[in-house]
């Protein structure tokens, strides 16, 4: 039984799958060909969405929050099976990193928490070339 209040994520997808940030996030997906997998769409939890992950996890973390690579000396690993994991800026994604994971930062001109949508077209851009 569901608490009152409380919608159902397939009900919470359709609610939401027309607002302009959804649509960049299809967008993005369909331009590089790439599946995304988002939390609160398609999966309820941050933990339930790592549970399925496989291949290389590359975590996004906006600079200064933990020991990071650069991501402009960053070299996008050949494998096949890559997941970038990003967060929100009141999301704290150093929790679920693991031994052997990945961690970037994107430096910007001047200091900013970027949307998570803005770093996933930084880092499409950058992994294709």
């Amino acid at each position: 039984m569901l608490e009152p209040g409380y919608t159902p994520i397939k009900e919470r997808f359709a609610a939401h799958k027309s607002t302009p940030e959804f649509l960049g996030w299809k967008q993005l997906a369909g331009a590089y060909q790439v599946k995304l997998c988002l939390v609160g769409f398609h999966y309820e939890t941050m933990e339930e969405a790592l549970e399925v992950t496989s291949g290389r996890r590359i975590f996004v973390i906006p600079p200064g929050r933990t020991e990071s690579i650069d991501f402009k000396n960053f070299t996008t690993p050949p494998e096949d099976d890559i997941a970038y994991i990003f967060g929100c800026a009141g999301n704290n994604l150093t929790k679920y990193i693991k031994e052997g994971d990945t961690v970037v930062s994107i430096h910007t001109p001047y200091p900013a928490d970027l949307m998570a949508i803005s770093v996933v077209g930084i880092i499409l851009n950058e992994h294709r070339q």
